[in-house]
């Protein structure tokens, strides 16, 4: 008999990554609340994740104070990996990027505290931006990188676009960690420092809409980008970096620890070599030991102990794998972009699975019995989102949190 897991809020669902996370959950049995940004997101995650362990949350602004309020209510854990949606164009660095950045880390945790006494751990996505100083290339670094490693960027030291992502991840995770100095909340905090993620994904996207490490290895392979070959940095393949989120969960070594996940170094010619081979003969084989030969011998160094020793974390997908999983996926994408399956624009509930989103307050996120039904107390019947008819006694097909 399959046994349910605890309950989990995964943040940012409809993203890269979270998209890779929320798949290892629902596989492991892990009852799942995912925030989506957008209702038509949160559609797609339905359509494509069919499972009565997941139920969906709309958040927009995951910045706006009580963000997550009843989202997280009657979770166990949380995964944290929402950031609030940059406004184009940019106009203020301080206001579009870093700040909303901030406050979408302190939203969450400060609701956690609120209104989840029984939350247990919350892990946050960080980034190795967050540890080195502005730095796009690893050659010659003569550091080790590891947990203690901090930037020394300040908070109002950039008018720069990319410069201020690389401040808000640092104070992001600061803010947590501050959180937790003053608070001293009930639960643990766990940082998962990625280095730059890649390879094939699961979120609503298409050629246009990648995210930008992928759209960079695809600009590259449509030889539209030409990056300076010598230059070196660390990878890692993204459904690891899922895999090292959830084996955080639960696991009384990761409490309050910041842990650093990379595969490797990298320069920008091991990847052409992999990208031209590819395309010119689908060559499929590579020696990834000559391949990062250059950046291992030259790169800096990534401390990776603690990722093994508290995840059990010791092998990564190889180089050349993950790129051509990706290259793959794309070239699939270029032939048949057009009929790529979308969402239905109708607003229609799955049968077997009751309401497909979150609608507070929920006893229970497996049963559809529990699932909420249309309340005539409220005097409504249009829902005042999605403008879908209800009626009493029907249970609304789409439902949002804080409506």
């Amino acid at each position: 008999m399959t046994v349910n897991k605890p309950n989990v809020l995964l943040t940012g669902a409809d993203s890269f990554l979270a998209a890779h996370i929320l798949r290892i959950l629902l596989e492991q049995n892990y009852n799942v609340r995912a925030t989506a940004s957008s209702l038509s997101n949160a559609l797609y995650l339905r359509k494509h994740f069919k499972s009565a362990l997941l139920t969906l949350a709309i958040i927009p602004n995951p910045s706006k104070p009580g963000a997550f309020d009843d989202a997280v209510k009657n979770m166990e854990y949380v995964i944290h990996t929402a950031t609030p949606v940059f406004p184009s164009p940019i106009r203020d660095v301080q206001a579009d990027i870093i700040q909303p950045a901030i406050r979408s880390t302190a939203e969450l945790l400060e609701s956690t505290q609120r209104n989840a006494a029984q939350v247990k751990q919350v892990v946050l996505t960080s980034s190795l931006a967050a540890c080195i100083d502005e730095q796009s290339n690893l050659r010659g670094y003569d550091k080790v990188i590891d947990e203690t490693c901090w930037s020394s960027e300040s908070i109002d030291s950039t008018s720069d676009i990319l410069a201020a992502y690389r401040v808000s991840k640092k104070f992001c995770e600061k803010a947590a960690w501050d959180f937790l100095k003053k608070n001293d909340p009930s639960f643990s905090v766990t940082a998962i420092i990625p280095s730059i993620p890649w390879g094939p994904f699961l979120h609503d996207a298409n050629l246009s809409t990648l995210n930008p490490s992928n759209d960079l290895l695809y600009s590259m392979y449509k030889f539209e980008t030409h990056p300076d070959p010598s230059i070196i940095f660390s990878y890692v393949d993204v459904r690891d970096l899922a895999e090292a989120h959830v084996r955080a969960l639960d696991n009384s070594l990761a409490s309050n620890q910041r842990i650093l996940v990379a595969a490797g170094s990298f320069t920008y010619q091991a990847v052409l070599d992999v990208l031209i081979s590819y395309k010119h003969n689908h060559s499929s084989t590579f020696n990834n030991d000559d391949l990062l030969s250059d950046a291992r011998a030259n790169g800096a160094r990534m401390d990776t102990n603690k990722a093994a020793r508290i995840l059990n974390f010791t092998e990564y997908r190889p180089f050349s794998a993950s790129l051509i999983d990706l290259i793959t996926q794309l070239e699939l994408l270029e032939k048949s972009e057009a009929e790529v399956s979308h969402m239905p624009q109708t607003l229609q509930g799955d049968a077997t699975l009751g309401c497909p989103i979150f609608h507070p307050p929920s006893d229970s996120l497996a049963s559809t019995s529990q699932r909420p039904v249309f309340n005539s107390a409220r005097n409504e019947n249009v829902c005042p989102v999605s403008h879908h008819a209800q009626s009493e006694g029907v249970k609304c097909p789409v439902a949002h949190a804080g409506a």
